[in-house]
């Protein structure tokens, strides 16, 4: 985690907006992705499959993107379309709705 929050200074400090989004298979390191999400304060996104990988209650929570081939949540999608960097953990090769920034 204090290496990926170093790499990522040069995009804090510039003020762009990062996003993290993770699937399912991030559900063993949930905790360690909140505290990532802390340490940058930049939001956290989850595909559909990995709903529960964080607390949903967490204030940096905002929900899932790309529900049944749509964009996703309001909040997700808003989000998406603001970012600039997206931190990517435990996405599979379906997930184009992120690399698209739909």
């Amino acid at each position: 985690v204090d290496a990926l929050t170093m790499a990522l200074r040069t995009e804090l400090e510039s003020k762009r907006h990062v996003v993290i989004a993770c699937g399912y298979r991030a559900h063993a390191v949930g905790r360690e992705v909140e505290r990532l999400a802390e340490l940058l304060h930049c939001p956290i996104l989850t595909s559909f499959d990995g709903k529960g990988t964080v607390d949903e209650a967490h204030p940096l929570a905002y929900g899932v993107v790309g529900v049944y081939g749509n964009a996703g949540t309001p909040s997700a999608v808003d989000l998406l379309q603001d970012c600039d960097t997206i931190i990517g953990i435990c996405l599979n090769d379906m997930t184009e709705l992120l690399t698209n920034k739909s």
